[in-house]
């Protein structure tokens, strides 16, 4: 006869291997490995340093938290996903450019980059070689954001490596916080 632990602990095998082949079943042929020799990213937390490797050189980057503003300057307006970023050489001779920086939608759909950054940013990032160590590079990228989308993450993309920022709580565009607040207390 068997123990009411023993039947226990096999339904609890079961029902954890259910899922997990549900999860990894599926027609294999359909999925594609990595490339051994891909670039897998690492994860990174806002508001810290990172080492990264840069062309001839290494990095220490810095990403503030995002944040969005509205940009009125087109035919119509538009909100914008801005991540403000320094960075210092650490050794050799890197660079840092705003195209190496990728913003993505939870979704996984990429967010336009900022055309004509000057006319919004404040000090919007260039393209920059870092031609001593402890040399400061800082600057904003911007990207925009379509109506309804929320913001998944951050890359940071070079042939090296990937530094991949995940947001988890969504920045709140402070003019769009004023119009709800204005709209709240006229309705209250």
């Amino acid at each position: 006869m068997r123990s009411k632990t023993s039947t226990v602990m096999k339904m609890g095998v079961v029902a954890l291997i259910v899922p997990l082949a549900s999860a990894c079943g599926g027609n294999d042929e359909e999925r594609l490995a990595a490339p051994p020799d891909a670039v897998m990213p690492q994860s990174a937390n806002f508001a810290e340093p990172h080492s990264v490797p840069v062309g001839n050189g290494s990095l220490s980057l810095f990403v503030q938290p995002l944040r969005l503003e509205t940009n009125s300057g087109g035919s119509e307006p538009q909100e914008v996903l801005i991540a403000d970023v320094g960075a210092s050489a650490e050794f050799g001779q890197p660079y840092l450019d705003p195209e190496q920086f990728h913003a993505y939608a939870s979704d996984g759909m990429e967010f336009e980059r900022l055309e004509d950054p000057e006319s919004f940013l404040g000090n919007p990032l260039e393209r920059t070689d870092i031609t001593e160590p402890g040399e400061t590079v800082e600057g904003s990228v911007g990207f925009i954001v379509p109506p309804g989308s929320r913001i998944g993450r951050l890359d940071f993309s070079t042939p090296e490596s990937t530094l991949s920022y995940t947001v988890v709580l969504q920045p709140v565009n402070p003019a769009s916080a004023t119009a709800e607040a204005t709209d709240d207390s006229a309705s209250g």
